[in-house]
């Protein structure tokens, strides 16, 4: 199996964490990639998985619970000239939520195996998520 690997990708999305003291309020981050490694036994174009992080890009990052209000508030903002982007995150879109649903995307349509996938939403926080995968090769 070859690995194929992306380090220092940035995209910028708000969330919030319902029920949170300080997290409840809307809020942003420039969320830092710093290691993505996928398994494949077939080519997998590097453009369409950094295609993949950019669907993070510039959205809300909204619990999947909460989707469908989000998703009627839209066309009232856009009549305000306002665009709003959602991205559902199941349960709830914390850093470790995020990872889930992103390796969820990139081994739907890659068809790869997301060896390592690691997102910090500032400079010294963040989550990492392992897999074996790799020729039982932990990375």
């Amino acid at each position: 199996m070859d690995e194929l690997v992306l380090e220092n990708l940035y995209f910028a999305a708000a969330h919030y964490l319902p029920g949170h003291e300080k997290c409840s309020a809307i809020h942003g981050h420039t969320y830092t990639v710093r290691r993505l490694v996928v398994c494949t036994e077939k080519f997998v174009d590097l453009g369409e998985l950094k295609a993949i992080i950019k669907e993070y890009d510039h959205v809300l990052l909204v619990p999947k619970k909460h989707e469908k209000r989000w998703k009627s508030l839209t066309t009232e903002l856009a009549q305000m000239g306002a665009k709003l982007r959602i991205v559902p995150i199941d349960p709830e879109p914390t850093v470790e939520n995020i990872i889930r649903d992103m390796v969820k995307r990139i081994e739907k349509r890659t068809g790869a195996k997301v060896a390592c996938l690691e997102i910090f939403e500032s400079p010294n926080a963040g989550a990492l998520r392992r897999k074996r995968c790799c020729g039982g090769k932990r990375k």
